[in-house]
């Protein structure tokens, strides 16, 4: 019985540790993340997203491809600053693909700045060796 339980514990921390260890390779990707849609650079940032990635902002059509995807952000990059983005929680969906839940801040531009909180999912795939967007989904809570 002994054995049972600490084999039992075993496994769970095994899969705490590579549910920590995903958690900290999805807050990597939120890192470039952050640094490309803080550039004001929708080139930069739209090279984060698979050619025929999804974007599906608020309030707005869905948005397909990487082209329509870098026009969106031309004119959305300018409307925000000091963007952040959190993982919160990630699930692996096979070796090429990862669920992303997380959350963001930043701060609209212009003389009425406000402060802006919300919550995203992003499906990420891996593509050779790097990791893209797939899909994009996030809405403000404020």
């Amino acid at each position: 019985m002994r054995d049972t339980a600490l084999a039992s514990l075993f496994v769970i921390l095994a899969v705490s540790g590579a549910a920590a260890e995903d958690l900290d390779a999805v807050q990597t990707l939120n890192d470039g993340l952050t640094a490309a849609f803080n550039s004001g650079d929708s080139a930069r940032l739209a090279q984060l997203y698979t050619d025929d990635a999804v974007l599906l902002p608020p309030g707005a059509e869905l948005i397909k491809g990487k082209q329509k995807i870098e026009d969106y952000f031309r004119v959305a990059l300018p409307t925000v600053t000091n963007s952040k983005f959190a993982a919160v929680q990630s699930k692996r969906l096979g070796d090429a693909d990862v669920l992303e839940i997380g959350s963001f801040t930043a701060r609209t531009t212009g003389a009425d700045s406000q402060s802006i909180k919300g919550k995203f999912i992003i499906h990420w795939r891996k593509l050779a060796s790097d990791w893209k967007i797939e899909a994009d989904i996030w809405n403000v809570d404020n």
